[in-house]
């Protein structure tokens, strides 16, 4: 007897939905899987006829059967441990079946030995399809029932599955009904609970100048250049954007938790609305922060989606690394083309970066003299090209402080509880001015900014002058103006005044490109 289950396969971000049809008939004792699986698939076979057979369920050791696992459509590959459920939960209905309707129901997980079902990855996108696809219940690991919560997709009853023998004792009974729906019954969990920060701007003594440039990066989501000698704070600094960064709204949510969920990484954390925060160091491949690979998945660009992502000693990333986050770093999204397919990941992340302005790390410092020869320094500058340096919004020189300065006990400047208070309110502002679109000002369309950035004569003079000064090209001119509309913004002003325009020609200028 043939029998039809369904599941679904994750390449990327792509969910697509897989037919595991099982054909169980007399003949010798053999179990074969097809379908273009990948190893991990094959040897599902091992782990289901363990897991049933300690479960104590039929078995197809002890039975005299020759089956047949087509997975289909058999021209996509399958990947991952993800098939076992189906596959069992198929043998099963095949040899005796089950009194319940399944053909509006899809099974997701992996088997241990025992028969335990473990967790797999991309549980929230493969749900999100299946309820696309019209199917009304979903069984899935209850490991991976915090990742899919926040979802609430109304129609799709999702239940979480601890062991095989309980969910098929259920089945058996006609119970599934009766089980509580994992997501449904599942005590609501407060988005942006209150999270406690290693790292807080009140920590921070001194570098005012640098604290409102970030927190203007914050507000509107602008690309952030910090540059000064070693230990001056560029790092610390950095590592302080989370705690001024509203909590994630629930449609943000979704889609962090859908990358997090396929890269198998769903933290508590994210599950809970804190904005993603990404450090990866500067001998990453280009694939690491890009995604790709032999099993597409996303990079740290789009880990770093709604969120953070901090480059820190950026000339010593390499040089194919930086120029190929030229184009997400404008389009907010990465398409990555294999010869199987072309892949779109999100990437709408603020970038931090953080470098010394030449190798020694001491030019222009007042107190240490820079050791670097001209043929050093000139190599070293050249790894920062200028399309990279025109995509970056604000650019801050941090100085050296006095002793004075971080010896002191007294907190300086606003903490970062008083200064995400205001990013918050920019960011409500924002989505107001865009409607459904999650985008921030940073993102705004040539059209958008003549609408929303309309300036006076004073200002245009201004502009003009700087143009002209700074050799300012088209783009730059635009960031000019959006970051002048984030300043309007923290500011509580409807139009864009000649300060607001004038403090972010300020955040234009710098060093490395003079």
């Amino acid at each position: 007897m043939a029998v039809t289950i369904l599941s679904g396969s994750l390449y990327g971000l792509q969910a697509n939905t897989v037919r595991v049809e099982v054909d169980v008939r007399r003949g010798l004792r053999s179990f074969t899987i097809v379908g273009l699986p990948d190893k991990a698939v094959e040897e599902a076979k091992e782990r289901v006829t363990a897991a049933l057979h300690n479960s104590g369920l039929q078995s197809p050791s002890k039975l005299p059967r020759r089956i047949v696992v087509n997975l289909a459509p058999a021209s996509v590959k399958k990947i991952g441990a993800g098939f076992d459920l189906p596959i069992a939960i198929g043998f099963l209905h095949a040899i005796e079946p089950f009194q319940c309707d399944l053909s509006a129901t899809c099974f997701f997980g992996e088997l241990s030995l025992h028969g335990d079902v473990k967790e797999v990855r991309g549980a929230l996108p493969l749900v999100l399809h299946a309820h696309e696809q019209g199917i009304t219940t979903c069984f899935i690991p209850q490991d991976n029932i915090s990742e899919v919560e926040m979802a609430r997709v109304s129609g799709l009853h999702i239940y979480g599955v601890r062991s095989l023998a309980e969910l098929v004792s259920d089945m058996r009974r006609n119970r599934v009904e009766q089980r509580n729906d994992a997501v449904a019954k599942r005590e609501t969990r407060k988005i942006g609970d209150k999270a406690s920060y290693e790292h807080l701007f009140e920590h921070i003594h001194g570098q005012e100048f640098a604290k409102r440039g970030a927190e203007i990066a914050a507000a509107g989501f602008h690309n952030l250049l910090l540059f000064g000698p070693p230990g001056c704070g560029k790092t610390m600094l950095a590592h302080t954007m989370p705690s001024i960064l509203p909590a994630l709204r629930r449609d943000e949510l979704v889609e962090v938790v859908r990358i997090y969920s396929a890269a198998g990484d769903c933290t508590e954390d994210i599950v809970r609305g804190r904005r993603p925060f990404r450090a990866p160091h500067h001998s990453s491949s280009d694939v690491s922060i890009l995604g790709g690979g032999a099993m597409i998945r996303p990079g740290e660009i789009t880990l770093a989606h709604k969120g953070v992502l901090f480059l820190d000693e950026l000339a010593e990333f390499k040089s194919n690394v930086l120029e190929a986050l030229r184009q997400p770093l404008e389009e907010r999204r990465i398409r990555i083309a294999r010869a199987n397919g072309t892949f779109e990941f999100l990437a709408d992340a603020l970038l931090v970066a953080a470098t010394n302005p030449c190798p020694c790390g001491f030019r222009g410092d007042p107190e240490k003299e820079c050791r670097c020869t001209p043929a050093l320094l000139s190599k070293y500058q050249r790894k920062l090209s200028g399309p990279l340096l025109d995509r970056i919004d604000i650019s801050i020189s941090m100085r050296r402080i006095a002793y004075k300065e971080f010896e002191q006990t007294l907190q300086t400047g606003d903490s970062s509880e008083v200064i995400r208070a205001r990013v918050t309110r920019v960011h409500e502002i924002q989505q107001k001015r865009f409607g459904s679109e999650l985008r921030f000002n940073a993102a705004m369309r040539p059209s958008e900014i003549r609408r929303f950035c309309v300036v006076g004569t004073n200002v245009r003079r201004l502009l003009q002058k700087a143009v002209k000064k700074y050799g300012l090209s088209p783009r730059g001119y635009y960031k000019v103006l959006k970051v002048a509309r984030t300043i309007a913004d923290l500011d509580n002003r409807e139009h864009v005044a000649l300060n607001h325009v004038a403090e972010a020609l300020h955040y234009r200028q710098s060093t490395l490109m003079q």
